[in-house]
């Protein structure tokens, strides 16, 4: 809705709009995240995974999207076009390992398993007041365990290519969190 909001106010204006939609960010300042919260965990010594912790999901670093939205802006071919980003793929347990070297300790891996993770989710549903954020839903569960894997053909097919691997995008989060 908030795509087709910009798009409409540029046909009615003649702005010239690129959308960029990317993958899950880490990156500085960004204390909120579901990097914040594993960080936070792992801190804590322990690492939340729920299932088998291997599913795959698409990143990019917080820099490498500023790169791109340069890249798209520049480019005039990109006027009016849709364009995915990532940077790497990537799996909760890999994030654990990245997280154990960075910082020197390993985390106590928590286990729990989906099936029990969604009675979690759906009690937090129907217990938690609407004006407030469950601690876990259905929807996070299935997140968590279910492949979500970006196809950026098209924005790299425009010459664009990612700068930050998994591992610098990880350790210069941390500093900044730390």
């Amino acid at each position: 809705e908030r795509e087709q909001a910009v798009k409409d106010v540029a046909a009615n204006t003649g702005l010239d709009v690129v959308v960029l939609r990317p993958a899950g960010t880490i990156g500085n300042r960004d204390k909120a995240s579901f990097f914040a919260m594993f960080y936070e965990a792992h801190e804590k010594g322990h690492y939340p995974i729920i299932g088998d912790g291997r599913a795959r999901f698409s990143c990019i670093d917080t820099r490498d999207i500023g790169r791109a939205m340069v890249w798209l802006g520049e480019l005039e071919e990109a006027k009016g076009q849709t364009y995915l980003s990532k940077g790497y793929e990537t799996s909760w347990l890999d994030l654990k390992s990245v997280f154990d070297d960075n910082l020197g300790k390993t985390a106590k891996i928590r286990k729990l398993p989906k099936s029990i993770a969604m009675f979690v989710g759906t009690l937090m549903e129907w217990i938690t007041p609407y004006s407030r954020q469950p601690l876990m839903t259905r929807f996070a569960v299935r997140s968590l365990t279910t492949d979500a894997l970006f196809d950026d053909r098209k924005l790299r097919e425009t010459g664009f290519r990612p700068k930050y691997s998994f591992e610098e995008s990880v350790k210069n989060a941390i500093v900044d969190l730390q």
